[in-house]
């Protein structure tokens, strides 16, 4: 992984001690980790008997993992204060029990492995960033530093263009898409269709708002799809969730190709701080359980 050193990608979990050589080397190799589902084969800790399952971040393979955990200020998770991995952010150190999972299926396991975090980062978007109730969460910036107001979250007169994540597994027959929300309106578009002609077709009026939300398309096509929208519609707003996996260029660049600064970089880290911090941690992680359990 490109900069993963950068971030402390490989401190999450060191190789263990039984790798063989040469892959023993932590200067030339590393320990992949996932968000998945784990089981806790031994424990000295109430909060997690033998027979648990955990979800969090966790090593991709079949070797034990030993961890130091302290209780959280929610009932239903735990976080790891192993030593290496004390300087890592909060969302990979905080995990979630699985409790009364008795009767859970496998393959409900495997969704959860799969979508949990992807669901919290929509619910962050969707309850913090976006809020629509200010009685239960105050509007947080999207990355901390950007300054971010109830009127930036309201979406009144608002089209909202959501660029699907472009990778292998995303695309069909190379095509790439879009989907524009709008009032009563719903289309799927692709990347290389006209913005100009789209909006019109959607009845998207130069009074209209646009949030484009970015999860990592290829080749910057929201970029271009705002500056070809740009001083056609009231205001453009850009939400960039993720970037292209394709793209070299960092997030600072990848923002400055967007019209007039109007994107900003969504850090799930620092909203769900934000929000915890808000409402109480507590509370946050209730709700959020709550909403992904209905």
């Amino acid at each position: 992984m490109r900069g993963a050193h950068l971030i402390g990608w490989w401190d999450f979990h060191p190789l263990p001690a039984t790798t063989p050589a040469p892959f023993n080397d932590p200067e030339k190799y590393g320990c992949i980790s996932c968000w998945g589902i784990g089981v806790v084969i031994e424990s000295t800790s109430p909060l997690v008997p033998k027979g648990t399952k955990i979800w969090g971040y966790l090593p991709i393979g079949t070797e034990p993992v030993s961890k130091t955990i302290i209780a959280s200020e929610s009932q239903n998770y735990f976080v790891d204060t192993t030593e290496h991995r004390k300087h890592l952010p909060d969302l990979y150190n905080r995990y979630f029990i699985c409790r009364g999972s008795s009767g859970t299926s496998e393959s409900d396991f495997a969704w959860d492995a799969t979508m949990k975090i992807m669901f919290e980062t929509a619910y962050l978007i969707n309850r913090v960033v976006l809020s629509w109730d200010l009685k239960g969460y105050p509007t947080l910036s999207p990355n901390g530093s950007r300054p971010w107001s109830p009127d930036d979250a309201d979406l009144k007169n608002t089209v909202i263009l959501v660029f699907a994540p472009s990778t292998a597994t995303f695309n069909w027959s190379g095509l790439s898409c879009l989907e524009i929300l709008g009032g009563w309106y719903d289309e799927v578009l692709v990347y290389s269709d006209d913005p100009i002609a789209a909006v019109r077709e959607a009845s998207i009026g130069s009074n209209s708002r646009v949030l484009i939300i970015d999860f990592g398309s290829r080749e910057l096509a929201s970029a271009s799809w705002a500056n070809k929208l740009y001083g056609r519609v009231e205001s453009i707003q850009c939400l960039v969730i993720g970037t292209d996996p394709t793209n070299s260029q960092g997030i600072p660049e990848t923002l400055t190709a967007f019209p007039d600064q109007s994107a900003s970089f969504f850090s799930a880290l620092v909203v769900r701080n934000g929000a915890a911090e808000s409402v109480g941690a507590s509370t946050y992680f209730g709700e959020l359980d709550s909403a992904l359990s209905q």
